[in-house]
């Protein structure tokens, strides 16, 4: 049998594959089905990033891989084809509620020159002191390429046409970030506004999935300096309902953005929405704060659970007829894998 993609020592499977089978009569049939490591790719395909326009960040570019099930000729048989990614702009209204909207439709990722050559892009992180200085911000984007962790630095200028470059070309992860060291798949960074700095240190919470698809956080250090020397604050832990409460059922976890305040909320209160993906295909948002000097893991409540705004709630249809697809097919290869092992039995007998 082969799969969508094998595991890397980076993680879980993370590359659409031009071609996979299920054999009925193979040894692992009825353990590890194709459809099991499809049904996890695709959230990973689909919404990938969201980045806040830089002095703008009541609008946000939203990055997309839409993908699709073509069938083979058996049943059991498919090609995963992923088109090319995409990118929109939306405008988000400050404050808990704010609404969005799209500001502009789906344009080429081409049209960005930073991003030329990019593999599958993972997520943006904003590079500590270096937003809005001399005019532009600066951006690690990190994506996998080639099997291999990547990241790059870019720039992009404020205003006028957001004019974007690439200020240092792709490097491994691996032996370049110590705080990163034996990471899965990573889906977010999320910042710790909550803490105070202590020596230039800007703390962050990075989400990634392990090779079994268990969301893990970690907690990580970057300095304010010209080497932005990174270090291990608190090693992966699994993510769960009793140490994480807001993100109570959350498994296959999206973009994290920081929420607009609006000039009437607490100083000492911090908002982030939360986009995430449920097992059928439908992207969900919630919306979780924490407060200034909380404890960490036990400071987030939950503000309002699986409402989906308008705007992203546009960008992922397709993926319901996906999800429909790739049912019909599992469901498919279930029937033949079970007729398969009663034949076995019976012959047995």
């Amino acid at each position: 049998m082969t799969t969508t993609s094998s595991r890397t020592q980076y993680g879980p499977p993370r590359h659409p594959g031009e071609y996979f089978r299920v054999d009925p009569n193979g040894p692992q049939a009825h353990t590890d089905p194709v459809a099991v490591a499809v049904r996890h790719l695709v959230p990973f395909i689909g919404l990938r990033a969201v980045l806040p326009v830089p002095g703008n960040p009541n609008r946000q570019w939203v990055f997309r891989y839409e993908s699709s099930l073509k069938e083979g000729k058996e049943k059991g048989e498919g090609e995963l084809l992923v088109k090319d990614p995409d990118y929109f702009l939306i405008e988000v209204d400050p404050g808990l509620n704010g609404e969005s909207r799209i500001v502009r439709n789906a344009r080429p990722l081409s049209e960005w020159p930073s991003l030329t050559g990019l593999g599958q892009l993972l997520t943006f992180l904003p590079i500590p002191n270096m937003q809005g200085k001399d005019g532009a911000s600066n951006y690690w984007a990190f994506h996998i390429k080639n099997d291999q962790l990547m990241y790059r630095n870019i720039e992009i200028k404020h205003g006028g046409g957001y004019t974007d470059s690439i200020k240092r070309d792709d490097r491994p992860v691996a032996g370049d970030w110590a705080s990163l060291d034996g990471i899965g798949l990573i889906t977010s960074f999320m910042p710790m506004p909550e803490w105070e700095k202590t020596g230039d240190v800007n703390r962050l919470r990075v989400f990634s999935f392990d090779p079994d698809w268990k969301l893990m956080v970690r907690t990580i250090g970057i300095k304010d300096s010209s080497g932005h020397e990174d270090s291990l604050i608190a090693p992966d832990t699994p993510v769960t309902g009793t140490t994480w409460p807001a993100l109570d059922g959350v498994t296959q976890l999206g973009p994290i953005v920081p929420v607009v305040p609006k000039p009437t909320d607490p100083a000492d209160l911090f908002r982030f929405n939360v986009l995430h993906f449920k097992p059928e295909g439908k992207l969900n948002q919630r919306t979780i704060e924490i407060k200034k000097g909380a404890s960490t893991f036990t400071a987030f409540v939950k503000v309002a659970t699986d409402w989906t705004s308008q705007a992203l709630a546009t960008l992922v249809p397709w993926m319901r007829d996906l999800f429909k697809k790739l049912s019909e097919w599992s469901k498919a290869v279930a029937n033949q894998t079970t007729r398969f092992f009663k034949n076995l039995t019976s012959s047995v007998g």
